[in-house]
């Protein structure tokens, strides 16, 4: 398997493992509480989530897809999506330098993030997802408004957010999450800055076996999740980055 940077032929397949790995997550529960009865609508969610993102400034998509060195490989099925993930660059403007990997805006990404956005608003508006609670979104958009990452992540040298990851279900412990992480560990300690997320308490418990500590929490309704920061170079501080991500498998 290998990492390459996310296109729009991925979308459809990232669609599908998204919904299908966090069919049971305790936020989207939350957020889409008629999932099981509304699938097809579950998974356009994560669509349009992922062509927004895909054509936002700043951002770096890759995903992860399977290739003959696999043991799993399959040749009547070829080149399958294993997983994916989304980084954020947050602080001063990228993607001028030769060789930045943050995505550079310009006028059709510009177009394809507004048309993106109306899909989005209109989708909302007139509550054409029966899976989620209109309700929810808004209370979970307002909570997120309020406890800006900036507030946990006051860097002056920039940090990276990582905005989402997902494995397919169908190929979790195959190490597709571990090669995910380690590209952004390598971005982030190349850079000299630290990663940021939000997580689960469950999934915290794998984060801080990758070297994240928790500084700060965010409570959307009854669900309380961690910010978790990992800071560059961990490796100086005695934990082998490498180790810590084997066990770390989404």
């Amino acid at each position: 398997m290998h990492l390459t940077p996310l296109t729009p032929a991925h979308l459809p397949s990232c669609a599908t493992l998204t919904a299908n790995a966090f069919l049971d997550d305790n936020l989207f529960t939350y957020l889409n509480p008629r999932r099981h009865a509304y699938p097809a609508y579950f998974r356009q969610y994560f669509l349009r989530l992922l062509r927004f993102e895909l054509n936002q400034a700043g951002t770096a998509l890759r995903v992860c897809v399977s290739d003959d060195a696999d043991g799993w490989w399959d040749e009547s099925v070829g080149e399958e999506v294993l997983g994916w993930a989304l980084w954020e660059w947050h602080g001063e403007e990228r993607g001028s330098r030769e060789g930045d990997v943050w995505a550079v805006d310009g006028w059709g990404k510009r177009f394809e993030r507004f048309a993106a956005g109306l899909e989005k608003r209109y989708t909302a508006f007139f509550n054409l997802d029966p899976s989620t609670s209109a309700e929810n979104v808004k209370t979970y958009l307002d909570v997120m408004a309020e406890n800006a990452t900036d507030e946990f992540l006051n860097e002056k040298d920039g940090y990276i957010w990582l905005g989402f990851i997902a494995t397919d279900p169908k190929f979790q412990r195959k190490g597709v999450g571990k090669k995910l992480l380690r590209w952004g560990f390598k971005l982030a300690d190349d850079e000299g800055v630290p990663i940021g997320l939000e997580s689960s308490p469950v999934g915290g418990l794998l984060y801080e076996k990758s070297g994240f500590e928790d500084v700060g929490t965010i409570k959307i309704a009854h669900i309380e999740d961690r910010v978790m920061v990992r800071w560059p170079n961990r490796e100086k501080k005695g934990i082998k980055t490498d180790d810590k991500i084997e066990k770390a498998e989404p």
